[in-house]
């Protein structure tokens, strides 16, 4: 062992022998001398499974042996996921019960009385989700002072999944909160963990939050040997079963023949090992299952497919994590529920179903397998296709899931002359949903606040992106007008009748909005159900569900229902863009291979097939120098840029008088299907576009005139004025709609 383990206490040097461990790795070194020569936050980036949690628990751990971690809160661990939280308990336990230095951890499943005792007589170390320490912060209130007096450290596990989402603004609220009680006291060092980091800079500033010092970086140089396979399955659909949405009678199995195709080689490669199957939606979790569970079946074999993901019991998910936790093999089908670093034992494989949105998901997905010394990190990245035909629109004739596929890995891995890159957090919004929740949260917290005081704590620019006091001021108004709070004799704000009502569900603490699922309806009954955001789903446009396009007849955004009718024919589908935003970087390389500028050779037969084809569409069409193309009835706008710039030119068009049922989003496309509508036409408007650009939000009032769709779980609350910031801070890129914009147009000079 290195110098740096001399530095630990001898309790914990008597721990990591007992372990059997004989040595540290160099980031570990790194670690535990940063921590005992500086006083800076640290930010610790390593694989998973590498060993950052004892990287910054062994040094953290020492400091405390000498009083037993006693006084108060000592470090305060905050983990994204409560099993995450239950996993880390069991490895702190460990390492603490030689120093007799408690540990703790809160959330729904622990006993009442623990957690009082802890609120009683505070001590040692918390690990806790932000949901769980809202809800204590909202129970302690200014008791909060005595109960973190002695902080001396806070870890923040997964620090990726912090940085640009509700749950990050509200984790910055919180410990902000915290901090505010101990203004007078000696300030609480931050230690960040995460393997996967597209800025480090944004993510060192969010943690230093309000300090000038930057985190000292330690980064592992540990890296794995990966082995991938990206397998393309082929469905050849006929065209008159495309035009009818007919099922195939003549086959054993009533299924979708790629995802049986894909059961099939899972069922081959799979079986026998523990594994972890990523799919990108709950609908076709269940369905893949089903198809292994079958298939087992007939072949006489023991079915070894189990499914986790967030709308199945605790004690169902569970029971599955114990699953993979014994020597028994087992593959669980997931979301990204088993994405993050909950301990599951060793994992062979990796098995993705469709290209997820980011790289950094697959990124983090692929590194669950490969824990073990000298094994690589395997993935198998599964993409269905179906073969098109003259039926097929040339959008789809590119085969775009493949596309960004093969994207997400070449930036992933930094193949084919492309530097290895994860997208950075997104920085820009304007979360006033978070801010409400916040807002409602102090209120409750200090039984009363002024609202100076307020926006002192909330303005801050790692929280709210300093949000101005004329905004500030307006939220108030709104939260006031719906009698959310309001202001008593002497200026304090406190709750009204309706923000009594919200603080007091569970559901509160949870800044993040839950999926919304629409029931969907037609004449002889209902089909089924369809997520998506407020607002987004609008009468005469087309839904997908259970194989047959629909046509939305009415939307009660109320009943959370849609009346649909069967459409006839083969008609173009508005997608709800449910899976994340698409960074532009993706597209470009996904632009860039179909230019032939990046062709890998090491892809298989049907992978290569499919880019083959689509390679050919690309150039028949003459898409390099050509974005704009006319086919038969419909024209195509190709953009290959961002989910938000391709929203951005979706509104302006529908600004220029299109309707939901003329232009499609197609992701990488804008497809319109309006009689007569011409390249001259289309040229017209991102003219004008251009020269005359908007401002994001007016860009938004004018395409919603009347219901601007709320962002956020409280966004519902907000003035017209608020909702447009906050809808075109998300989903509204002006700036590179425009780039995307001057491009279209030279080329079309």
């Amino acid at each position: 062992m290195t110098s740096a383990f001399n530095r630990l206490h001898r309790n914990i040097q008597n721990v990591l022998w007992d372990m059997k461990w004989t040595q540290l790795y160099q980031f570990q070194v790194e670690s535990i001398n940063a921590w005992f020569d500086t006083d800076s936050d640290l930010l610790l980036m390593a694989n998973t499974a590498a060993g950052k949690t004892e990287a910054a628990f062994l040094p953290i751990i020492s400091s405390l042996t000498s009083d037993h971690g006693s006084g108060s809160i000592r470090v305060l661990y905050v983990g994204p996921l409560k099993a995450l939280i239950n996993d880390q308990f069991r490895r702190l336990e460990e390492l603490c019960n030689r120093t007799e230095i408690p540990v703790h951890r809160w959330h729904g499943d622990v006993d009442s009385s623990k957690k009082q005792n802890l609120i009683k007589n505070p001590s040692g170390i918390l690990l806790i989700t932000p949901e769980s320490l809202e809800s204590l912060l909202m129970k302690i209130g200014q008791d909060s002072r005595r109960i973190f007096l002695n902080l001396q450290a806070i870890v923040i596990d997964e620090l990726h999944v912090f940085l640009d989402s509700e749950r990050g603004r509200q984790l910055a609220s919180l410990l902000n909160r915290i901090e505010v009680y101990r203004k007078d006291l000696i300030r609480t060092r931050k230690i960040g963990l995460s393997a996967t980091i597209g800025d480090v800079d944004i993510a060192q500033k969010w943690l230093a939050g309000d300090s000038k010092n930057s985190p000292i970086l330690i980064k592992s140089s540990q890296i794995n040997d990966v082995e991938i396979l990206i397998k393309t399955f082929i469905e050849d659909v006929p065209v008159e079963q495309m035009q009818n949405n007919m099922p195939d009678k003549t086959k054993d199995f009533d299924l979708d023949d790629n995802l049986l195709s894909i059961a099939n080689h899972l069922l081959a490669h799979f079986n026998g090992k523990t594994n972890l199957i990523f799919c990108n939606r709950k609908a076709q979790i269940e369905e893949l299952a089903d198809y292994l569970a079958q298939v087992s079946k007939k072949r006489k074999l023991s079915n070894q497919f189990l499914v986790h993901h967030g709308s199945l019991s605790k004690q169902f998910r569970e029971s599955v994590e114990d699953e993979l936790k014994s020597n028994r093999p087992c593959t669980a089908i997931c979301s990204s529920t088993l994405e993050l670093g909950i301990d599951i034992g060793e994992v062979d494989a990796v098995g993705q179903i469709g290209p997820p949105h980011s790289v950094s998901s697959l990124k983090q997905r692929m590194g669950r397998s490969g824990r073990r010394e000298g094994k690589p990190s395997k993935l198998y990245l599964y993409v269905p296709v179906e073969k098109c035909n003259e039926k097929s629109i040339l959008p789809e004739r590119l085969y775009p899931d493949l596309l960004q596929a093969l994207s997400l890995v070449l930036l992933m891995l930094g193949q084919e002359g492309i530097t290895p890159w994860i997208e950075p957090p997104l920085s820009l919004e304007r979360d006033y949903s978070t801010l409400i929740q916040q807002i409602l949260s102090i209120i409750v917290e200090r039984g009363g606040i002024q609202a100076s005081s307020l926006f002192k704590m909330l303005s801050l620019e790692y929280i709210f992106g300093n949000i101005t006091s004329e905004e500030f001021s307006l939220v108030l108004k709104s939260l006031g007008e719906n009698e959310l709070v309001e202001q008593v004799e002497g200026g304090d704000l406190i709750l009204g009748l309706e923000g009594e009502k919200i603080v007091s569900h569970y559901e509160f603490y949870a800044a993040f909005e839950t999926p919304r699922n629409y029931q969907v309806v037609s004449s002889t009954g209902a089909i089924g159900e369809i997520e998506g955001r407020e607002g987004f789903y609008q009468p005469g446009s087309y839904i997908l569900l259970g194989g047959k396009r629909w046509k939305i007849v009415d939307v009660d955004e109320r009943q959370m229902k849609i009346v649909v009718e069967q459409a006839k024919g083969k008609k173009l589908v508005q997608w709800h863009g449910g899976g994340g935003l698409i960074h532009e970087r993706i597209r470009e390389i996904m632009y860039q291979i179909l230019q032939k500028k990046i062709l890998p050779n090491w892809l298989e037969t049907n992978t290569k097939t499919v880019l083959g084809w689509a390679i050919q569409e690309f150039q028949r069409n003459d898409l390099t120098d050509n974005y704009i193309v006319k086919e038969g009835n419909l024209l195509h706008i190709f953009t290959w840029t961002s989910s938000r710039a391709n929203h951005t030119l979706y509104l302006v068009f529908r600004l220029a008088g299109l309707s939901t049922n003329e232009v499609i989003n197609q992701g990488i496309a804008l497809t319109f299907q309006k009689f007569n509508f011409s390249v001259k036409d289309a040229k017209i408007i991102l003219s004008d576009f251009m020269n005359n650009p908007m401002k994001p939000e007016d860009l938004c009032c004018s395409v919603f005139p009347e219901k601007i769709p709320p962002v956020g779980k409280y966004g519902g609350y907000l003035s017209s004025e608020l909702k447009a910031k906050a809808y075109s801070a998300k989903y509204i890129d002006i700036n590179e709609a425009l780039k995307t914009t001057r491009l279209i147009l030279e080329e079309h000079q």
